[in-house]
């Protein structure tokens, strides 16, 4: 009975070694990507079993062929070698099909191969098959686990194949092997500390990671896409020359370039793109023959600064890489650790620039030649660009369809070959001003009848005088009985002072004397500043001294509460004889002030034009497909845009205004009964109110309604998809704009159609049936332009963000106000030029973060100005509140982050409890989100409150919030169980900690996936059937106390050492090793 392999070595891991153990590790039943594939084409005869013997005696050259990978009783993992393997060698012969059907079949033979995984505790991790294709033509395959070699391995693994195949497997003519082992032990006496601090420093300020498809990271990998662009010779010869006159590098130029797209792609200047290195230090004897994987993945951190020319960029980038030289070895999860962020980049960069022995591989084969090498490799990022040297450049881009289709992948490649062009033709350039996409236009020129409101009314008027216009309690008011009405107020408006560039407030309570009013003023060519008169009174004062109106229109008592002087009164029944002439009106008149919160806490006036209010109403007709005339359901506050053109909208359209008061309006029943009561065909709402009305409103309400129009807050997918289902019969517009644009700027018709791409910069989930469907995104999107409007999505540097990335959504057209009232520095910074629209035009800079798709689309991705950022991860609280709301004994919900303290900002969940019912614990509810959301996006704290504050618009008061109380929250939580008591003495024991609670968060505390391995093998070690995506998933305790198997882990095998090892082990230890270890 021949003897068992003995244990011939017990090695650490590099740093690249522990990533890849982990991301085979995380999901042990998908196609591992790190399985690669050499094809070697070899030409001549060719003898099977002298191959064979060949690949054996590779094997027992080099023990790092020879390895496992496995745990120590520690938790940390090392390669085990054995002193001998068997070879394994398939063989297969095509020659029997049909000579068209070979290349099929072998694509297919090659396929199945990479599919199969290597188990990494049964050595070694590769195989060989030999495929005969022809009688005189051979495929050789070698398929092996990336752990073992790199790129700059293979050619010298291939050229001693062909040697030992010449020698019949005799190994004594080739040089000694220089084992990786001594590569390791260098390794091991490296200052780590010290290339701790120095990436410290490198990545210190760098306040978040930079990714392209944040959501990948939740999602298994895949086997990869691939895109190849490939450069001339004469291309890449002007790229290299280029570069060598500036003292650069190949590869820096494209770690720059590549940086650009990056920042581009992300809507950030200060970037990080992921590097390969060799990981080859000429301090390392022989290194250069050396077998093993010694590439490192670094991260590479580009500031861009706009006005820097693109050569000085990348001589910037050079130095500071060769600044980080010496500390190249330290792996990414521990540079990730020393700059505080759990990942950094989601990118790769690969050149590819090893050194290969074409003359010494030819000359080793005995009369065969080989006349084609392919290789198949991957990795787990998002995109991965390889680039390879040759007469030309060779370009891939890697790319998991899941998250980036190639569609996207086109346009990256393409602005690439853009950015290199600039390069090579223009690197003086600034990189501000390199190439950008041409911005996305669209025809959105219509004609406008009128560029003033009051001639709209009056034509509308004047084509259905008796149809009712206004209705309110039992007041009914006729076009014509309303616009004859409105006509004497404005008469004696102008005859007060009132016309063109003068401001007339209206503070009327909502009834038809508040809409004649309103029309009066824009009949009398003057400006309206609607008031709320419910406001407090310092609003109101504030108000009224910033814009110093000629009149305002109010009740004597509500004159006499806020201290208007008489002669500053016009009573809403004033009146003069109506054919009186009018002063002319320019369409760049003034005609509304509305005031919108502001920064500061004081509010500031928005100016919009006479033009601007028309084009919005003019417009606002198409939202009612059929044209004929509907009843349109008002309850918005006129001292809002969106109540204003709600009100106007109906006017100029044909419509019947209904008016609903206050208390009707914030009323689901009483609203529902007043819609049914009038017939209501429109309806305009924040969706925090169809929320409501979805809630509470009773059964078959709302029947009549033909058009839904959401507008004023992000609208969700899944409230579009329940309103929809619950008025099946009607329409949902989306409806986006502010103030400072007229009111809307940008419609969407929500149908279920959405967009199926998947783009670089943001994240699209296909199911797979062709079909683009809303339901997949968080909300619905924003839309297209509206008539004479323009849209831009700019990165930082106001050049257009490629289709699918975000950037900062301007906009631009008729609908553009002038600016803030007394605020011209204010002005300035929102309204500035347009470099893409005729002289003079300008862009008004909304503060919201969008991403325009192919077809021109415009999504919404947040705000620019107040991002909620937490641990370095952008957090969208409407996901959370979401979540909060599903949660049993929970109405409504709303997530918001706070900084009470010195401390960092921390999301805090406000959830108001279903009426009738007991109130839900705030600890169960925050244990109950822990479960189903990711560590950062669980709130610190949930706080129970009897309702949302709200502002007189409609949308949340954060400030009205409460503070809560953290030391509830955060408190220490013991175990209950003895699964959860080993599991908190785990998760203390890999983390270094004294204590863990039930619900603390493993990544929370300083995990990571590395240490993650190490906690799943001490768990298994325990009895608990956990992996590393256990951890990813779970991430606490008592998530993975729940979680936990029951089956025992099988059992381990037994190996025997004789060399020392690196790892320092007792002897116990060692004997430990061993006893775990059974050949297989």
């Amino acid at each position: 009975m021949p003897a068992r392999p003995r244990v011939e070595d017990v090695l650490p891991l590099s740093p690249m070694q522990e990533g890849m153990v982990f991301h085979a590790l995380y999901d042990d039943h998908a196609p591992d990507v790190y399985t690669g594939q050499l094809t070697l084409r070899l030409d001549g005869p060719l003898d099977p079993d002298r191959m064979r013997t060949a690949a054996g005696a590779l094997l027992a050259r080099h023990a790092s062929l020879r390895a496992a990978f496995r745990t120590q009783r520690s938790g940390r993992p090392v390669q085990v070698v054995r002193s001998a393997v068997r070879t394994p060698w398939e063989t297969t012969d095509l020659t029997g099909l049909p000579e068209r059907e070979r290349a099929a079949a072998l694509d297919r033979l090659l396929a199945e191969d990479r599919d199969r995984r290597f188990d990494l505790a049964r050595p070694p991790l590769l195989r060989f098959r030999l495929v005969a294709y022809g009688e005189r033509d051979h495929r050789l395959v070698l398929s092996s686990h990336h752990l073992l070699w790199d790129g700059w391995s293979a050619p010298v693994l291939v050229r001693e194949l062909f040697q030992l195949y010449t020698s019949g497997g005799d190994a004594t003519a080739l040089p000694r092997v220089r084992p990786y082992r001594d590569y390791l032990a260098w390794l091991n006496r490296q200052d780590h500390e010290a290339a701790r601090r120095a990436w410290k420093v490198a990545l210190k300020g760098l306040d978040e990671p930079s990714l392209i498809a944040p959501e990948a990271r939740e999602r298994p990998s895949g086997p990869p896409e691939r895109l190849v662009v490939e450069l001339s010779e004469r291309e890449a010869a002007a790229l290299t020359a280029t570069a060598r006159s500036h003292g650069l590098t190949a590869s820096t130029v494209l770690q720059g370039l590549w940086a650009v797209l990056l920042g581009r792609l992300t809507g950030r200047t200060d970037v990080v793109v992921g590097a390969t290195v060799s990981g080859r230090d000429a301090n390392v004897p022989g290194i250069e023959s050396m077998v093993g994987l010694f590439i490192n993945t670094l991260p590479v951190r580009v500031q861009l600064r706009p006005a820097e020319p693109l050569a000085d960029l990348l001589v910037r980038i050079q130095s500071e890489q060769s600044a980080l030289l010496d500390h190249q070895y330290l792996g990414l999860a521990d540079i990730q650790r020393a700059a505080g962020h759990p990942v950094l980049l989601d990118t790769l960069l690969v050149f590819e620039s090893y050194p290969i022995d074409d003359d010494g591989i030819a000359g080793a084969l005995d009369g065969l030649r080989m006349t084609d090498v392919s290789v198949r490799d991957a990795t787990h990022y998002p995109l991965t660009l390889t680039a390879l040297p040759g007469t030309g450049l060779t370009l891939t881009f890697s790319h998991r369809p899941d998250v980036l289709d190639h569609a996207a992948v086109v346009r990256v490649a393409e602005q690439l070959r853009t950015l290199i062009d600039d390069f090579t033709h223009h690197p003086d350039r600034p990189v501000a001003r390199l190439s950008a996409p041409e911005p996305h236009e669209q025809d959105t020129d219509r004609p406008l009848s009128h560029p003033a409101v009051r001639a709209l009314f009056e034509e509308q008027a004047a084509r259905t005088p008796g149809a009712p216009a206004v209705l309110h309690g039992d007041t009914t008011l006729t076009y014509a009985e309303l616009d004859l009405r409105a006509a004497r107020l404005a008469a004696a408006l102008t005859a007060r002072g009132a016309g063109p560039e003068s401001v007339v407030a209206v503070a009327l309570s909502r009834s038809p004397d508040l809409v004649t009013a309103l029309l009066a003023v824009l009949k009398a060519g003057a400006a309206c500043m609607p008031v709320d008169p419910a406001y407090p009174a310092e609003r109101i004062a504030l108000m009224l001294g910033d814009a110093t109106p000629e009149l305002v229109i109010c009740e004597p008592d509500t004159a006499r509460r806020f201290g208007i002087t008489p002669e500053s009164v016009c009573p809403p029944d004033a009146s003069a004889d109506p054919r009186a002439a009018r002063p002319p009106l320019s369409p760049e008149n003034l005609g509304y002030v509305i005031f919108t919160s502001g920064s500061t806490g004081r509010p500031k006036a928005v100016l919009g034009t006479q033009r601007a209010l028309a084009n919005r109403l003019v417009w606002g007709r198409e939202l009612q497909d059929d044209g004929a005339a509907g009843v349109r359901l008002a309850k918005s506050p006129v001292s809002f845009i969106d109540g204003l053109t709600e009100l106007l909208g109906a006017l100029v359209t044909g419509d019947t205004l209904v008016l609903a008061d206050d208390e009707t309006a914030s009323d689901p029943s009483a609203l529902a009964a007043l819609a049914d009561t009038r017939g209501a065909t429109v309806l305009t709402a924040v969706p925090s109110l169809y929320s409501t009305l979805l809630e509470s409103s009773p059964p078959h309400s709302f029947g009549t309604v033909r058009t839904w129009i959401s507008s004023g807050e992000p609208l969700t997918a899944d409230l579009a998809g329940a309103i929809t289902r619950n008025w099946p019969g009607a329409d949902l517009v989306n409806l986006y704009g502010c103030s400072e644009a007229a009111g809307d700027s940008l419609m969407h018709r929500y149908d279920g159609d959405g967009a199926g791409e998947r783009y670089a910069g943001g994240g699209k989930r296909d199911d797979g049936d062709g079909k683009r469907d809303d339901g997949d995104r968080k909300t619905v999107p924003l839309g297209r332009p509206i008539a004479k409007t323009r849209v831009r999505v700019l990165d930082p540097f106001l050049r257009p963000a490629p289709v699918g990335a975000t950037g900062e959504l301007y906009l631009a057209g008729d609908g553009l106000a002038r600016g803030y009232l007394g605020q011209p520095a204010r002005t300035a910074e929102r309204f500035v030029a347009d470099p893409y629209g005729p002289p003079g035009s300008r862009l008004y800079r909304t503060g919201d973060l969008a991403a325009l798709r192919a077809d021109g689309t415009v999504e919404f991705r947040g705000r620019a100005d107040d991002q909620v950022k937490i641990r370095g991860f952008r957090v969208e609280p409407g996901e959370i509140e979401a979540a909060v709301r599903t949660l049993p004994g929970v109405r409504r919900a709303a997530v918001v982050a706070r900084r009470d303290g010195p401390g960092p900002a921390r999301l805090v969940a406000y959830a108001v409890p279903e009426e009738g019912a007991a109130p839900p614990e705030p600890l169960a509810l925050r244990r109950a989100l822990a479960d189903k959301l990711p560590a950062h996006l669980v709130p610190s704290a949930v706080v129970l409150v009897d309702a949302l504050p709200l502002t007189p618009s409609g949308k949340l008061d954060r400030r009205a919030l409460p503070a809560p109380d953290f030391t509830e929250a955060v408190g220490f939580e013991p175990p209950r169980t003895e699964r959860e008591k080993v599991l908190c003495g785990l998760f203390a024991e890999v983390l270094g900690l004294e204590q863990v609670g039930v619900h603390d968060d493993f990544f929370e505390l300083g995990g990571d996936s590395i240490v993650s391995v190490r906690l799943a093998d001490r768990a298994r070690r325990a009895g608990l059937g956990l992996s590393p995506r256990d951890v990813f998933t779970r991430r606490t305790p008592a998530g993975l106390a729940a979680a936990v198997s029951d089956q025992p882990p099988s059992p381990h095998e037994e190996f025997t050492a004789s060399a020392a090892p690196l790892v320092s082990l007792s002897a116990a230890q060692l004997d430990n090793v061993k006893a775990r270890w059974r050949a297989r």
